[in-house]
């Protein structure tokens, strides 16, 4: 089992109006914080078939539909990590891996993303 926190603050952009390359710059920032922390870990990820659950940490909770529009570049990300080789977003596609997504509620304003991998 590996259980990762990321210091992430993870916005719903669904209802956001914003610019283009903003949203842009966001992704990139998960991207680039969730793939740091893969890096520390080399071959201590679990192989597949197993279980992701990514939990998002904020002071406020989002509703299911902004919940997982929220995690999609996160789902992504991890997934191409548990997965490799196949093409950027294709992996969460795989019957070997069943993803969850939970919502934990913080307190004095702290923003995270916990990762759990299983293996099954």
């Amino acid at each position: 089992m590996l259980n990762i926190v990321v210091p992430l603050k993870i916005v719903s952009s669904a209802n956001l109006n914003e610019h283009w390359t903003q949203k842009i710059k966001r992704k990139n920032l998960h991207k680039n914080a969730i793939a740091k922390e893969f890096l520390y870990l080399n071959s201590n990820i679990p192989t597949v078939p197993c279980r992701i659950t990514l939990s998002r940490i904020a002071p406020r909770l989002l509703d299911e539909d902004n919940l997982l529009y929220a995690l999609k570049t996160c789902r992504d990300v991890v997934c191409d990590m548990v997965l490799p080789g196949l093409r950027m977003g294709r992996a969460d596609a795989s019957s070997q891996i069943r993803v969850e997504y939970n919502q934990e509620k913080s307190k004095n304003n702290f923003y995270a993303l916990r990762i759990i991998i299983e293996s099954e």
